[in-house]
């Protein structure tokens, strides 16, 4: 499974999100907000598994995809599996050649975190919705 999502991943970082046999493989048209962070996820859960440097590599260079191309976007998405993969990605940076700082990483994470929290529900007649 991790050989497959290195094999989707693009020369930039980027993941190839959909991929059907049947129609002919990769859909090139196709992008998934969740996936790079999943498979981030994934990559680096293999390596507790598997010690092999390509799995955080192949992680980093993913979220350090993200990272850069998000930059200078004004507003960001709550993308919950990037803040996941990157709190994982984290602890092992030094374990490969990352593509952006851990200072970008930090602020990229941050400016999700801000994202997420101002989509949160503040008032509600339902006081089970708060938060949510």
């Amino acid at each position: 499974m991790g050989e497959f999502l290195r094999w989707g991943q693009n020369a930039d970082g980027s993941f190839r999100s959909l991929f059907i046999p049947s129609q002919g493989g990769w859909k090139p048209d196709w992008s998934s907000l969740n996936y790079p962070g999943e498979a981030a996820s994934a990559l680096l859960m293999l390596h507790e598994l598997d010690p092999a440097p390509a799995w955080i590599q192949a992680a980093a260079d993913g979220i350090g995809y993200l990272v850069r191309t998000r930059e200078k976007e004004t507003e960001i998405p709550a993308d919950y599996w990037s803040l996941l993969a990157t709190a994982d990605l984290l602890p092992v940076l030094g374990e490969c050649k990352a593509g952006v700082s851990r200072e970008s990483l930090m602020n990229h994470a941050r400016r999700v975190c801000e994202r997420i929290m101002r989509e949160q529900v503040r008032s509600s007649s339902n006081p089970l919705l708060e938060g949510g």
